[in-house]
């Protein structure tokens, strides 16, 4: 059998030469995607909690425990809310006072992870983080220390009320643009 013939054969077949043969690769097509983007998708997924897994089980270069949760935090530490403003720009200014209670360093990490830090007013409003490069994705506190730190917020909520963080409400009470932690 000649060989072009074979081949001007099987092109003209999946170029729509056989009935039904188009909807059977439209339909195989869009199966291998959607299992494609699936699996691809538990694949990353898998990845970044190993990866958290893996930094929380094993020490860090400098030494440091590293937490990702407030239950992590227990025994280690505290979070507290400082002083909240509201800037010039129009964005709210969220001081985070951490303490380490131990002996060695202390870093928390995925702090700017969708929803993890959040401003939220009395109707339950959200205003997220910005986009900040100012905002830190994990902070190490020195051994037996406290230090501030200052994250961002978008002003999409007339006046604050609670700060969500690793799922924790801890509430502020604002006071001439500068908000006092109440509980």
């Amino acid at each position: 059998m000649n060989f072009k013939l074979v081949l001007i054969c099987a092109l003209s077949l999946m170029l729509g030469g056989c009935k039904g043969c188009s909807e059977t690769a439209k339909d195989a097509t869009q199966t291998v995607t959607q299992k494609t983007v699936e699996t691809t998708k538990g694949a990353l997924s898998g990845i970044k909690e190993g990866l958290e897994e893996g930094r929380k089980n094993s020490e860090s270069l400098d030494g440091a425990k590293i937490v990702t949760s407030l239950e992590d935090l227990k025994d280690k530490g505290t979070v507290n809310i400082g002083k909240v403003t509201k800037n010039n720009n129009g964005k709210f200014e969220v001081e985070l006072i951490v303490e380490n209670t131990l002996d060695i360093p202390l870093r928390i990490t995925g702090l700017t992870g969708t929803g993890v830090m959040v401003l939220l007013d009395g109707e339950g409003f959200a205003s997220p983080l910005t986009g900040s490069t100012e905002n830190h994705s994990e902070i190490t506190v020195l051994p037996k220390a406290k230090q501030k730190f200052k994250y961002f917020f978008n002003g999409d909520i007339e006046t604050p009320t609670k700060l969500r963080i690793l799922g924790k409400e801890m509430e502020v009470k604002l006071v001439e643009n500068s908000a006092l932690v109440t509980s």
